[in-house]
């Protein structure tokens, strides 16, 4: 692993509003998901560069035929395309609340360029802000950074104090 420590202004800028951005995204996903399914639904997040609303769980899964079938994975579940004659009606009414469908994203490529590296080339990384810097780890022995190369013990610390930072303060979202 390599380790990184990133303080460019613009950096800390672009990673604030990846953090505004993901807990708009995060509400809007709750709000949706209280609306559809009072208590039941659970919102599932993609990652990657644009982070977005995936699709939402329920529990139990819904069964009418306006539903599809629960993913295996997450138990995703969305309103069918087609149904049979005697549940359009449902359909068309589950449609026009699924229209609602929460669109906000969190844009990390901004994050990234503005660290000097693009998505084609990460694999198997980790971020987080901690004390005015970016913390970024990666298994890319190639990947070129515009920070300061740091020990994995200098990392190991700033993780764990960032851990107890977001334990101690509800409010605080992780952001790994």
């Amino acid at each position: 692993m390599r380790y990184f420590k990133i303080t460019k202004p613009e950096s800390l800028a672009a990673w604030e509003q990846s953090r505004r951005d993901a807990e708009a995204m995060t509400k809007a996903g709750r709000e949706f998901a209280e609306r559809i399914a009072a208590g039941r639904a659970k919102a599932w997040y993609t990652t990657g560069p644009t982070r977005r609303v995936a699709g939402f769980s329920f529990s139990p899964p819904m069964t009418g035929p306006e539903w599809t079938k629960p993913e295996r994975q997450h138990g995703i579940q969305r309103p069918r395309t087609k149904v049979p004659t005697d549940a359009k009606q449902a359909l068309a009414d589950l449609q026009a609340i699924w229209n609602d469908y929460p669109k906000q994203s969190v844009d990390m490529d901004q994050v990234l360029k503005t660290c000097g590296f693009s998505w084609g080339f990460i694999y198997g990384y980790s971020m987080f802000a901690h004390c005015g810097a970016l913390y970024f780890s990666t298994s890319d022995p190639h990947q070129q950074i515009e920070g300061t190369e740091i020990l994995g013990s200098e990392f190991s610390s700033a993780e764990a104090e960032h851990s107890a930072s977001a334990n101690a303060n509800p409010t605080h979202q992780p952001s790994k």
